[in-house]
């Protein structure tokens, strides 16, 4: 296991991040797995992210913890701004390299939305295989207490999940903070793209060629062209799951992966997914 934590705050915030780290994580965890990193501009925080990239190991299960200001663009680096769309693809190139075990906590205002590209996370690999974070203002009162009982219960289980879990039975802090997981980003980019409008679009396009090639009754047209849709779209989800769980890479066990991540085989198979309170 190893931890990070990245905290860029306002001169007079109380160093919430650093206190989690000095107080909790350095005293646990052995100094070669855990990094307190307090960038002050946007290509500080790019280098701390390649220096985590950079001490990255197959198979390393990774945790970084942001503590930062935010709102539902990005995060705000001292007088600097980090796109969320930015910082996804940083975290893809970690998760990438500890093969799915990279996981991210984010003490900042509005965090959750890192999660909400309306499909940003298909035809990309997973960014990270879970997320904690908030979908509303978070306070320094809340912050310290959440965030140290969470990364006690983190060294303690190794799972950022069951962590989550017993943190929200031992505390009634921070109560929108949501966990999130990998297949729930991908079932909501999913429905996202399937509800853009561009199915149907193609559809009647299509029923119009068929009935102009084949000179079909409109009826039948559509039939058809209902039938070959679905075909594509099956042939479209099976591309971009494979390109988002991994599932084309040499060194994914392509079985374990479905079974990790409950990966459907039909795309008729996918939920739609929704915050919720």
């Amino acid at each position: 296991m190893k931890i990070f934590v990245i905290e860029s705050l306002r001169t007079n915030d109380v160093t919430t991040g650093t206190n989690l780290y000095n107080d909790l994580i350095s005293r646990k965890l052995n100094g070669n797995n855990c990094k307190l990193y307090t960038p002050q501009c946007k290509s500080d925080l790019d280098a701390n992210l390649t220096d985590i990239l950079s001490t990255t190991n197959v198979n390393d299960t990774i945790f970084i913890h942001f503590e930062m200001h935010g709102c539902n663009n990005g995060l705000e680096i001292r007088n600097d701004f980090y796109c969320y769309t930015a910082l996804c693809e940083q975290l893809r190139e970690i998760n990438k390299k500890c093969i799915c075990g990279l996981y991210v906590t984010f003490a900042v205002c509005e965090g959750l939305f890192v999660m909400l590209e309306k499909d940003g996370f298909l035809g990309k690999p997973m960014p990270y295989c879970g997320i904690i974070a908030s979908e509303k203002p978070i306070y320094n009162g809340e912050i310290e207490e959440f965030f140290s009982t969470l990364y006690s219960n983190i060294i303690d289980y190794n799972d950022l999940e069951v962590a989550f879990s017993q943190t929200k039975e031992q505390t009634s802090c921070c109560a929108s903070m949501r966990f999130i997981k990998p297949h729930e980003l991908f079932c909501r980019a999913w429905h996202n793209y399937l509800g853009s409008g561009q199915r149907k679009d193609i559809e009647e396009n299509l029923t119009n060629l068929l009935s102009k090639m084949y000179g079909h009754s409109p009826y039948e047209a559509q039939n058809k062209a209902k039938n070959i849709m679905e075909s594509v779209i099956q042939n479209v989800y099976e591309e971009k799951k494979k390109i988002y769980y991994m599932l084309d890479s040499d060194s994914i066990d392509e079985k374990k992966q479905i079974q990790k991540f409950d990966i459907k085989d039909s795309y008729k198979d996918i939920q739609n997914y929704v915050i919720t309170n």
